[in-house]
């Protein structure tokens, strides 16, 4: 049986859910540009609004090296960290994958995001290295790694400490191209940034060629010290369009 191919960090995925990768890709081709552009209610990452509540743009380009077995991808959204004087999220990637069988796969990726504004935003970049394991392209089990991630702790300003993630994600085929995705991760901080905490979403998607329809719940329980002074709720409704070319 042959299963899509793992990308990291999918523009879709990214917009629809943010907080727990699901494993929801695009196809890659055999030395191949593709591109997607998304409008989203909010940019969630790990059940924390990174707008402040408000809507979003995206932007995503990826190259597929089948030759060399490795996909790079660039992307910026925004406006994000508008509290911290932030205006946009520019991130460049590079993934690698492979089929261990007929039913498993493995990716393997790293990346870094950037964050452009002021000074304040700009600080909050970092870096990310991750490995995802993958079953029939429907669960997916994966952990990441950050050695530089910046939290703004209450009374000492912005810390900056090592974190890791584990999730768990299922992308189930409901009917037709409408699925189910459900998400549950645990991130990871040195104790010096604050507490542990876990998050999760559910919600629908549905493609109609080039086009992709996301409605996602997400929740965090992360400590309200940790979440942006500006959206501090703990559960919020996503909703957004991708389209692909």
């Amino acid at each position: 049986m042959r299963h899509q191919k793992q990308t990291v960090r999918p523009l879709a995925t990214a917009v629809a859910t943010a907080a727990v990768t699901l494993g929801a890709c695009w196809p890659a081709q055999a030395q191949s540009w593709q591109a997607a552009v998304a409008v989203a209610s909010d940019k969630v990452l790990r059940g924390a609004s990174q707008s402040q509540g408000r809507p979003v743009w995206l932007l995503d380009a990826s190259r597929a090296f089948d030759d060399a077995g490795v996909t790079a991808s660039a992307g910026l959204a925004g406006p994000v960290l508008q509290a911290q004087g932030g205006q946009a999220e520019a991130s460049l990637a590079v993934s690698k994958p492979w089929q261990l069988d007929a039913d498993w796969s493995l990716l393997a990726s790293a990346a870094h995001y950037a964050y452009l504004g002021g000074a304040r935003a700009r600080a909050y970049r970092y870096q990310e290295a991750a490995l995802q394991l993958g079953w029939r392209g429907q669960v997916t089990a994966g952990f990441s790694a950050s050695p530089h991630t910046q939290v703004f702790v209450p009374g000492s300003g912005l810390l900056a400490g090592p974190a890791c993630t584990v999730d768990l994600g299922l992308h189930q085929r409901l009917a037709g191209t409408l699925a189910l995705d459900l998400g549950l991760g645990w991130r990871g901080l040195a104790p010096r940034l604050g507490r542990s905490f876990v998050y999760s979403s559910a919600g629908l998607s549905w493609r109609q060629g080039p086009l992709h329809l996301f409605l996602t719940t997400t929740d965090s329980r992360a400590p309200a010290a940790q979440l942006p002074a500006a959206a501090p709720e703990r559960r919020r409704w996503v909703g957004s369009l991708a389209w692909q070319f």
